[in-house]
């Protein structure tokens, strides 16, 4: 006996579709597919059956846990490494804090902004395609450092300072947006209401060498302090 073989989607022959297999392609989904064999033998009438139809399901998309890739600190790049998806996906992402969906975190990059510091990040990714169920995939979690300021090393204006000598201080570069404090020593030992960019110096510190440490301080950043190098005792 030989077999001839045709498929239909929901009542029409499809196209070419004369194998005794068949890959359903995306846009059928929710058709109903049936197949009709035809038998032929010399000498015998022609026979044809068709098949009870199946609906067309949508597929399943397959999808890999997602993993946060980079530093998670404030002020650091972080990104998301999907893994494998079923081929031709379109994936979106969402990132989250403590849960909670970042406003305008869409992307597969987060730069961490310091209001997130000690929070736990994580990310979804979600897959879509023609013809497939949706799939969500979340990354574990992360705890969130705080972030590293950049410290500048201070220098005092005059390394041979005089009594009755106005001094400044030049900080050094600092992550912008640091708050930065002062505080003015005497041969290490801090000098009362010193606490601004300049100092006068008063006689009282005659034969005294001088230094300063700038405290800097920005939310979600670890607070550094810098000191700068000893001055020539004052004269």
């Amino acid at each position: 006996v030989k077999l001839a073989y045709q498929w239909y989607a929901s009542g029409t022959a499809i196209r070419g579709a004369t194998g005794s297999s068949y890959a359903i392609p995306s846009t059928y989904v929710g058709r109903t597919l049936s197949v009709k064999v035809t038998g032929s033998l010399a000498g015998y009438a022609t026979a044809a059956k068709l098949s009870a139809g199946k609906k067309i399901a949508a597929g399943t998309l397959t999808g890999a846990t997602p993993t946060i890739s980079g530093t998670v600190k404030v002020g650091s790049k972080v990104t998301v490494k999907p893994g494998t998806w079923t081929s031709g996906a379109s994936l979106k992402y969402q990132w989250y804090a403590n849960g909670a969906a970042i406003s305008g975190a869409r992307y597969s990059f987060l730069t961490v902004p310091a209001s997130l510091s000690g929070k736990y990040l994580t990310v979804k990714v979600t897959g879509s395609k023609t013809g497939y169920t949706t799939l969500v995939r979340g990354s574990s979690s992360k705890k969130i450092a705080a972030g590293t300021l950049t410290a500048g090393t201070p220098t005092i204006s005059d390394a041979t300072p005089r009594i009755g000598q106005k001094l400044t201080v030049a900080p050094g570069t600092w992550t912008a947006g640091t708050a930065r404090t002062y505080q003015w020593y005497a041969s290490g030992v801090a000098i009362k209401g010193a606490k601004y960019s300049s100092f006068t110096v008063p006689k009282t510190l005659k034969g005294k060498t001088l230094t300063v440490k700038v405290t800097g301080s920005k939310t979600g950043y670890t607070t550094v302090i810098k000191t700068s190098k000893a001055t020539a005792k004052v004269g």
